[in-house]
């Protein structure tokens, strides 16, 4: 399978969101403009989807364009900050792909430790999905796992409200790592999801790269001081969200 390289290291441009939070994502993923006006938005994508297959057929293209125009429309509807895309070859020849939203929500100063705690709390008892408290780049960290379509443990007779509309044939698998910044009253959300759970491993790992990237700008006359602030991450580090 083609992969990005050193996916604990991610490498690529610094994306810069919501005025005091940065991230960076691996070099191959493409951006699904949410930055920019519908209509240049979904000339973006068209020009990305020539792009990626490029000796590929028209309904390839105009099939990719499709999907992730409606994935970049709902990002945008709820807000997220940030929407790309990466492409991957396995072994077989068969493309796959894995889509990235980022998105943040207004919280208060409580203990970034407490935030995170009480996520994993909540969404364990949501049918469908797996939740753990990890670390990322020094941060408690809460990761979120679920598969829509089939349950966890492939026992399809036991899915819960999550899945029952869903045709267990063709799931979707999701990670979410949840960032409480108290420093900024904010909570990041970075998900990655992909119908291809063969490469769902290696995308949690790409997902745990970008996590330990985050940095917070608290410079900002905006930005929280004192015993709140917290140092801003200037290089990725091994995390342990890719350990669970």
């Amino acid at each position: 399978m083609s992969v990005p390289p050193s996916l604990a290291d991610i490498a690529g441009p610094k994306t810069s969101v919501d005025g005091n939070i940065s991230f960076r994502i691996p070099e191959g993923m493409h951006s699904l403009g949410l930055d920019l006006s519908p209509e240049d938005r979904a000339e973006h994508i068209q020009d990305m989807a020539d792009e990626v297959w490029a000796a590929g057929t028209d309904y390839q293209r105009e099939t990719t364009a499709q999907i992730y125009g409606e994935v970049a429309d709902s990002a945008a509807e709820d807000g997220a900050l940030y929407a790309g895309v990466i492409f991957l070859a396995l072994d077989n020849g068969q493309p796959a792909g894995a889509s990235l939203v980022v998105r943040a929500e207004e919280t208060d100063r409580t203990d970034a430790n407490v935030v995170t705690l009480s996520i994993v709390e909540g969404l364990s008892t949501q049918p469908g999905k797996e939740a753990y408290r990890a670390t990322a780049a020094g941060r408690p960290v809460a990761v979120v796992f679920s598969i829509v379509g089939a349950a966890l443990d492939d026992d399809i007779e036991g899915r819960g409200p999550l899945d029952a509309d869903a045709d267990p044939d063709f799931p979707v698998a999701a990670a979410e790592a949840y960032v409480p910044l108290p420093q900024l009253s904010r909570l990041l959300i970075l998900g990655i999801s992909t119908p291809t759970l063969e490469i769902f491993p290696d995308m949690v790992a790409l997902l745990s790269g970008i996590t330990e990237t985050v940095e917070v700008d608290t410079t900002s006359a905006d930005a929280a001081s004192g015993a709140d602030r917290e140092a801003p991450v200037v290089a990725p580090r091994p995390s342990r969200i890719s350990e669970l």
